[in-house]
C-alpha cells in the first residue's frame, strides 16, 4: 500500500511539473497519502467534507467541489515558493497561489498555465482591473490574455467546520475575448489576507470551483 501512496504522489507532482520526487512511503507525507486514498469523497451530491474527518488529518487540508459535486478533501502535498500544490486521490492535482487556482492536472479540462499578479483581490473601495496569461495545453490554445475588474462586496462572516471567520468578500468578471468566455471569480479574505473560500473558473469547458480552507498551510 505504501509504495501505491508513494506512486500517487509522484504521478501528481509530474502533471504539476514538480522537480523530483523521492520515496515518501516511510514519511508523514507517505501516512497522509494513505489517509487521503481513503477519505476522498464520491462525486453526486452538494454534501461537506464532515468535520470528523477534516479533523481526523492533522495537515493542510483544501475542500474543492467542482460543480455540483460532493465537497472533497485534499491534501497539501508540497509548496515551491508561493505556490501550495493540493493532491487529491491518485489523479486530481490543484495548485494555488495567494488562494487564487494557477495550475490543475486530472480533470477533464485543465489550467495548465498562469502568468501575472496571482494575489486575490484586495477589498478596496474602487474596482481594479489585472491582465492575466493562461494557458491551456487540453485545447492547444497558449498565451490566452485574460483581464479581470474586481470589486468589493462587503464583509461577510464564513463558518468552516463550526469555526466563524470574519472576512472581506470581493467578487472579479474576468474576460478573455479569444475565446469568447466571461466568468466571474468571488474571493473570501481575512484580514491577514489568506483567502477562506473561494468560487473560480479557470476553464471554459470545466464547470467552476469551490475552494473552501479546513485546515491551513502553515
Amino acid at each position: 500500500m505504501t509504495r501505491r501512496v508513494s506512486r500517487m504522489f509522484c504521478v501528481a507532482a509530474v502533471n504539476l511539473a514538480i522537480a523530483g520526487c523521492a520515496d515518501i512511503s516511510d514519511t508523514d507525507m507517505g501516512k497522509v497519502g494513505a489517509l487521503v486514498f481513503h477519505e476522498i469523497t464520491n462525486i453526486g451530491t452538494s454534501e461537506s467534507v464532515p468535520r470528523a474527518r477534516a479533523a481526523a488529518i492533522p495537515y493542510a487540508s483544501l475542500g474543492v467541489r467542482l460543480g455540483s459535486s460532493d465537497e472533497s478533501m485534499f491534501v497539501l502535498g508540497n509548496k515551491t515558493g508561493n505556490d501550495l500544490h493540493w493532491l487529491g486521490g491518485q489523479r486530481l492535482a490543484i495548485t494555488t497561489r495567494a488562494g487564487r487556482i494557477v495550475q490543475t492536472a486530472g480533470f477533464e479540462h485543465n489550467l495548465t498555465g498562469f502568468q501575472g499578479n496571482a494575489t486575490a483581490p484586495s477589498p478596496g473601495t474602487t474596482p481594479r482591473t489585472e491582465d492575466f496569461i493562461y494557458d491551456f495545453a487540453g485545447r492547444s490554445r497558449f498565451g490566452i490574455a485574460v483581464r479581470c475588474t474586481a470589486r468589493p462586496i462587503g464583509g461577510e462572516r464564513l463558518v468552516i467546520l463550526g469555526v466563524p471567520h470574519d472576512t472581506n468578500h470581493v467578487a472579479e468578471d474576468c474576460e478573455a475575448p479569444q475565446l469568447d468566455w466571461k466568468f466571474r471569480n468571488e474571493f473570501w479574505s481575512d484580514g491577514s489576507g489568506l483567502v477562506w473560500k473561494s468560487k473560480q473558473s479557470v476553464e471554459p469547458d470545466l464547470d467552476g470551483f469551490e475552494l473552501e480552507i479546513l485546515r491551513p498551510a502553515e
